[in-house]
């Protein structure tokens, strides 16, 4: 989260006071009935809270990003 912070602070002028929490977890798909495949995907989760600096406006961002999925057999 730190890097994905100074990232914002250097080419996001418009927004100060930041913060960034990233939250990654892993999440397990199973096939159907009849399927024995499982699969396990990592999810990143970023959300950026902030303030703008023209009006002191509060801003919020949330995203959910679903990563390197693996298959299981």
């Amino acid at each position: 989260s730190k890097a994905v912070k100074e990232e914002l602070e250097k080419y996001e002028k418009r927004l100060h006071s930041i913060k960034v929490n990233l939250d990654l977890t892993e999440e397990e798909f199973r096939g159907k009935e009849k399927e024995v495949y499982r699969k396990i995907k990592r999810r990143v989760e970023i959300k950026i809270n902030a303030n703008l600096n023209k009006t002191n406006e509060p801003f919020y961002f949330r995203e959910l990003l679903y990563i390197s999925p693996v298959w299981i057999e």
